[in-house]
């Protein structure tokens, strides 16, 4: 994340192998493996990508609250050698603890989604967590970004919605909504954990405003892949 957002703007093209424990911004771009990113690098045709912004922090894939952005603190305390597994072993830690969190969502045209909400992630790109589709449809060229808010639950219903979340199967359930914007803000009530690309902080309470910069980022990636086309 930190390279691409740096290497944003410029015309230089990133490449991407993938090596981490999530991978899920190279699964979008349909890199799932080291041979498929070498083979993409190769090919030196890039892709434009869209830069997302959270305030005045950029991100590329996806940034996460409430429920989401605590487990991405959680995450950060598991080692790395648990791989795919560190999102699943931080989801069962902060299960414990979390109480759902107030905030503001407010999309042009003055639409307003107001109350408590378990979790909120906010996609780029379509994969997030380690393998979830929490925002199944999101594009990484469309020019917006999609929101998969989540109203308050209880720790069984969150429990019961999480797997379907790998599948996108979550947004059936009538506490899900799914705006698709290229502009947002939220106020948070309350402070709240956030992740942007997987990197988790706390925020104060406040008012803070998303947009999209589209195809500001040069990636050299396959000619098809699924954070395309959504």
């Amino acid at each position: 994340s930190e390279v691409a957002c740096a290497l944003a703007g410029t015309g230089c093209a990133l490449a991407v192998l993938p090596s981490g424990s999530g991978n899920d911004f190279a699964c979008g771009l349909g890199i799932a493996t080291l041979r498929q990113g070498v083979a993409a690098a190769a090919r030196r045709i890039p892709r434009p990508v869209d830069v997302a912004w959270f305030g005045d922090r950029p991100f590329v894939n996806s940034a996460g609250f409430f429920f989401s952005g605590e487990v991405s603190l959680g995450a950060d305390r598991v080692s790395r050698s648990w791989g795919r597994l560190r999102y699943p072993l931080a989801a069962a830690g902060s299960l414990i603890s979390f109480k759902p969190t107030r905030a503001r969502w407010i999309f042009p045209g003055g639409e307003t989604l107001d109350g408590l909400w378990t979790l909120a992630e906010v996609g780029n790109g379509p994969r997030c967590g380690g393998g979830f589709r929490l925002t199944p449809a999101a594009d990484f060229a469309d020019g917006r970004l999609d929101f998969c808010l989540a109203r308050a639950m209880g720790r069984w219903d969150i429990l019961r919605l999480l797997p379907r979340g790998i599948s996108g199967g979550h947004l059936e359930d009538p506490r899900v909504l799914y705006p698709r914007s290229a502009r947002a803000e939220v106020e948070l009530i309350e402070p709240a954990a956030v992740h942007l690309d997987g990197e988790a902080t706390r925020l104060p309470a406040g008012r803070h405003e998303f947009r999209v910069d589209p195809g500001a980022l040069q990636v050299l990636a396959p000619p098809t892949g699924p954070g395309f086309g959504g």
